[in-house]
């Protein structure tokens, strides 16, 4: 769908910027919908399936009979690439294939043994990290790819003006950004900036920005903590940037996580970035620009996670040149780097 999630702006930001280039873009959509279809340039077009994904193959193989003169196909996730890969045979196609993964996915052997098959046929095969591009050759027995890494940042940001409390009282803010699952262990957040208000009081803040579906059991316990006054949930939000610039530090402390675009974010803002050890955020922090406190499941992680917190509030970890590293991960950079492979 066109819901906000990374893979999604991911595949709306390369829509976008190739369109302007003059290319003939088409997203295909299994459902077009989500707050993603404002920021589509009008000379896109969307393609809505209206299926679910265990049905795509079929209105895909009808697409690719119907549309003869498609180029390239960019997919991303196993279970997409493997499909795409079946309409292309089916269909008697010529496209090329960019097969990607955009995260860490697991699967019994059998599974892995038709997943390998599969995308072995694709073109091309791209990580979005070093970290994921080896777990997928290893895993799928891939011989070749490449990493690219994803466009995050406009090469023209555009702030938007954001109004809070916490921001004109000029509190120190620490962020949490991303989808409220599970594996994003946002409840371990919540407990670490617990730890930490009992040091500083009402001069530190938590502001929660995304949702889902653990959204309520975060609410809960915040209440629980009695920490209402202090963590605020803002749903989704359409320029995190436009908030970091306001604030002191970004904790991320997922289980896996293939690229993290909101690291870049992050360091574009300047932010201190506590992170665990989860892949791609891992990659981007370089052990020069943020902190790596070690594993989500590691029982000192929220001991590790106070002191980085405390090092970064009182300054005796200062990171310089955050937002110049960030040049990696423009949107230019990153398209330039894909249009290679295209044509490699």
């Amino acid at each position: 769908s066109l819901k906000m999630g990374g893979y999604e702006k991911v595949v709306v930001n390369y829509a976008n910027e190739l369109s302007k280039r003059g290319y003939n873009i088409t997203i295909i959509c299994g459902f077009a919908r989500g707050e993603l279809i404002s920021s589509i340039r009008k000379d896109v077009s969307i393609v809505n399936f209206q299926s679910r994904m265990r049905f795509f193959l079929f209105p895909l193989i009808k697409y690719l009979k119907d549309n003869k003169k498609v180029d390239v196909i960019y997919s991303g996730f196993r279970y997409y690439n493997c499909t795409v890969v079946l309409a292309k045979i089916i269909s008697r196609s010529h496209v090329k294939i960019l097969a990607t993964q955009h995260g860490f996915e697991y699967q019994n052997k059998f599974l892995k043994t038709i997943t390998g098959y599969l995308v072995r046929k694709a073109d091309k095969f791209i990580g979005v990290s070093k970290s994921v591009l080896e777990f997928e050759k290893r895993e799928l027995k891939l011989k070749k790819g490449t990493c690219v890494y994803n466009p995050v940042l406009d090469n023209n940001i555009k702030f938007i003006n954001v109004s809070h409390p916490w921001i004109t009282e000029k509190k120190k803010i620490i962020f949490y950004c991303g989808r409220i699952a599970k594996d994003k262990n946002v409840d371990k957040v919540i407990q670490l900036f617990s730890l930490i208000k009992k040091d500083y009081l009402n001069e530190v803040k938590l502001m929660i920005l995304g949702d889902g579906p653990e959204i309520s059991n975060c609410k809960l316990l915040v209440e629980n903590l009695k920490l209402s006054d202090d963590v605020d949930f803002l749903g989704y939000v359409d320029s995190p940037v436009s908030y970091f610039i306001h604030g002191d530090i970004l904790i991320h402390l997922s289980n896996n996580e293939g690229f993290g675009n909101v690291i870049v974010e992050a360091l574009y803002a300047n932010l201190g970035i506590i992170v665990t050890e989860c892949g791609g955020p891992t990659e981007i922090i370089d052990n020069k620009y943020g902190i790596v406190i070690g594993k989500s499941t590691d029982k000192d992680i929220l001991e590790k996670g106070k002191k980085a917190i405390c090092d970064i509030l009182n300054a005796k970890l200062i990171f310089n040149g955050l937002k110049e590293y960030t040049e990696l991960f423009t949107l230019k950079k990153a398209t330039d780097r894909l249009l290679e492979v295209i044509n490699e």
